[in-house]
């Protein structure tokens, strides 16, 4: 896809050879340590997540380590045809899948495709079906205002959480104009009646339910702080802290004569900055 609140993301990595990215090995020799020092849930994210090559072979052996209780996958649903499908929901326990629009000449506007839909509609069912815990996820911009309560209509029947996101600080090109949380709230509120704050296992989430949908209406507040992640990019730069505001580029230490035992400080509580 080519999403328009990604693309300024995108240059980062864009030209970045195969081989530069972190291997499979190594990543699950960090997800070891991470293990030791007492992180129990995995959450592959992206970019798109199923473009790298093995992908669900590295899932199976992310879950065949004791120490990982939540194997979590995020999509945009695209490369998830039936038997990728079938696979993959063998080794998650949730899956967060990207929808920004609910009608295919909007759907491209915002992520440059659209001939994909029935993939990622089907991602979302066969998931829902398996009893994979299911989540769907849709960028807080104007383009996806018209969507939101069709988006939330979708939960009147199937019981899985709709999510709208925050964009993350940063910059983005001009035609990305972020969406307040409390006109997404108003919108479902005017359509379903009034949304009563629930209780929420995540830090980054408010979640609401009304007595009109099975499913939760969920606001992921994308610029909280937590402290209880790390987070690894494809390049092999850790964020860590408890402000996300360590980086430490694994990649480049490790070609430097570096070893693993020297990040093991990297999972553990640090210190206020």
């Amino acid at each position: 896809m080519n999403c328009i609140y990604c693309r300024s993301k995108r240059q980062i990595i864009k030209d970045k050879p195969m081989e530069k990215l972190f291997s499979d090995e190594e990543i699950l020799r960090l997800i070891r340590m991470a293990g030791k020092a007492g992180f129990n849930t995995v959450h592959i994210t992206g970019g798109e997540p199923m473009v790298r090559p093995g992908m669900v072979r590295l899932l199976e052996r992310i879950r065949d380590y004791p120490r990982v209780e939540k194997l979590i996958l995020s999509t945009n649903g695209s490369l998830m045809t039936e038997g990728v499908r079938e696979e993959v929901n063998q080794y998650i326990d949730e899956i967060h899948v990207s929808i920004d629009a609910m009608q295919a000449f909007d759907f491209a506007n915002i992520c440059g495709m659209s001939q994909c839909m029935n993939e990622i509609f089907q991602c979302v069912w066969t998931a829902c079906a398996a009893g994979i815990q299911t989540r769907i996820t849709c960028m807080l911009i104007e383009n996806a205002r018209p969507h939101i309560p069709v988006l939330g209509d979708l939960g009147k029947k199937m019981d899985f959480d709709i999510c709208f996101k925050e964009l993350a600080k940063g910059s983005y090109e001009s035609g990305v104009i972020p969406l307040d949380a409390d006109e997404v709230l108003d919108i479902l509120g005017k359509r379903y009646g009034s949304l009563e704050k629930t209780s929420s296992e995540d830090p980054l989430i408010d979640y609401y339910r009304t007595s009109a949908l099975k499913s939760r209406i969920g606001i992921v507040h994308t610029n909280r702080e937590r402290s209880d992640m790390v987070y690894l990019a494809p390049d092999g730069v850790l964020y860590c802290g408890k402000r996300m505001r360590r980086m430490i580029d694994l990649k480049l230490k490790l070609e430097n004569g570096a070893s693993y035992d020297d990040f093991a400080c990297c999972f553990e509580e640090q210190p206020d900055e």
